[in-house]
């Protein structure tokens, strides 16, 4: 029985020992937690600061500015290009269109009979009504004389 009870004594200096080796490891074990937390209060607090609002919010409003200008840029090319396309299209128009044509001083002839344009001096015989149409105003003519073109062919002739 005496061998199962120990000393008293020796349970305290057991536990006293423990406690000393624990009071040792104490300082080192906190300074190395002292320093995570450190380390990791300073992460938190730079991801904090780069996420500042303010300065994401001015960032971001320079992009924009930058993106707004080059919109404004590329729409205002856009649309100068569509001017330029759209003017010489009026123009091309403007050489073929009827009126454009009388006034490099063709005329625009039409049988008064049927209101038929006339595109070939076969298309009439000699006493023909026609109008012929100007780029300034109309005159209305009778038919004389036809003359087809062709070489040797005789011109045809009103009947006296």
């Amino acid at each position: 029985m005496a061998r199962r009870l120990r000393d008293p004594r020796r349970r305290v200096q057991d536990l006293r020992a423990a406690s000393d080796a624990l009071a040792l490891r104490l300082p080192r074990a906190m300074a190395r937690r002292l320093a995570l937390a450190r380390s990791r209060l300073d992460a938190s607090a730079h991801r904090l600061a780069m996420q500042d609002p303010g300065a994401r919010a001015a960032t971001l409003r320079r992009t924009v500015a930058v993106w707004q200008h080059r919109l404004d840029l590329a729409g205002r090319r856009a649309l100068v290009g569509a001017q330029d396309r759209v003017a010489r299209a009026a123009a091309s128009l403007d050489d073929l269109s009827p009126l454009a044509v009388l006034r490099r001083g063709y005329g625009l002839v039409r049988r008064v009979s049927d209101g038929a344009i006339v595109r070939s001096a076969r298309a009439l015989t000699p006493g023909d009504e026609i109008h012929v149409s100007f780029a300034e105003g109309s005159a209305r003519a009778h038919v004389t004389t036809t003359d087809d073109g062709r070489h040797g062919a005789a011109p045809r002739k009103v009947p006296q």
